[in-house]
């Protein structure tokens, strides 16, 4: 291989891109990133584009004429995504659309992170031959972008990774989980983790692991559940976590999802069984905490 491989994310500083750019530079990529809002990160060489506009979107692919394309632009927000249902659509299934166009016409590799929450909850340990049937708008939006690709028929170098929960460093604009539980404002006020919620927590360097093991083995044309080696509710992971870390948690209580009226994404249990990625790539998460 001559030179560096050049791998773009799309929403490049948000929580996974801020992790992903080290992780990847490290690893011996340029690193080229798209959003709407710039931000100082390290070894990243980034512009500033509408990931709903295939016009700015063919200018930033001009520029960066990346090897790779991971996009993980999205509202991710199920609370919001559930308010702004048209706007979550535009977000997460046209701009899949756009991006995964301008792959096409480009020849570019593209991985696709999606989500647990493409299930209902009602079952567990879900494998790739389970049926997707999500009950959040944000669910159904990252469905319904997943299926964009397998009707492009001009283009097959492409993959889904429906990823957990994912954990790790996040920056201050985007803390990320557990980092949410741990800021100023949540220890002033107070932070409840429910104990009735249950998914598999996947660190942020293992999702880019397998993103590396997916592309470099060239293993396109599939959805791969990429979660962590072990399923826990949301409560003991962070207890788990700031007990390694040294971390204060007396700010910290245990509650149930549907004793919080606003909370909408009530889904029980939407653990991954990760078994397919790991026997097709050799890839392997993490312990957790």
């Amino acid at each position: 291989m001559q030179g560096k491989q050049r791998i773009l994310i799309t929403g490049a500083t948000g929580f996974f891109g801020y992790s992903a750019v080290p992780w990847f530079t490290q690893h011996g990529f340029d690193v080229h990133g798209i959003s709407r809002q710039p931000k100082d990160i390290p070894n990243l060489i980034h512009t500033s584009a509408n990931v709903c506009s295939l016009e700015e979107l063919s200018e930033a692919f001009a520029f960066h004429r990346p090897d790779i394309v991971v996009h993980a632009a999205a509202m991710s927000s199920p609370g919001v995504c559930d308010r702004h249902r048209v706007r979550a659509h535009e977000v997460n299934v046209l701009a899949t659309s756009n991006v995964f166009s301008v792959c096409v016409a480009t020849r570019t590799p593209f991985v696709l992170l999606s989500t647990d929450l493409v299930f209902d909850g009602t079952k567990g340990m879900y494998t790739e031959q389970d049926v997707a049937f999500p009950n959040t708008a944000y669910g159904q939006s990252k469905l319904a972008a997943e299926r964009v690709l397998p009707n492009q028929e001009l283009w097959d170098e492409w993959s889904v990774l429906r990823c957990s929960l994912m954990w790790g460093e996040g920056p201050g604009w985007s803390p990320g989980f557990p980092g949410f539980a741990f800021t100023e404002e949540a220890i002033d006020q107070g932070a409840t983790l429910f104990t009735d919620q249950f998914r598999t927590p996947i660190h942020v360097h293992d999702v880019c692991a397998a993103i590396l093991a997916v592309t470099q083995l060239r293993k396109y044309g599939t959805v791969f559940h990429c979660g962590g080696p072990e399923r826990i509710n949301r409560f003991d992971f962070v207890q788990r976590y700031a007990s390694q870390q040294g971390l204060d948690t007396s700010h910290i209580q245990a509650g149930n999802m549907r004793d919080v009226p606003e909370y909408t994404t009530v889904v029980e249990d939407v653990s991954l069984d990760s078994t397919l990625l790991q026997e097709t790539t050799d890839w392997q998460p993490r312990q957790l905490p």
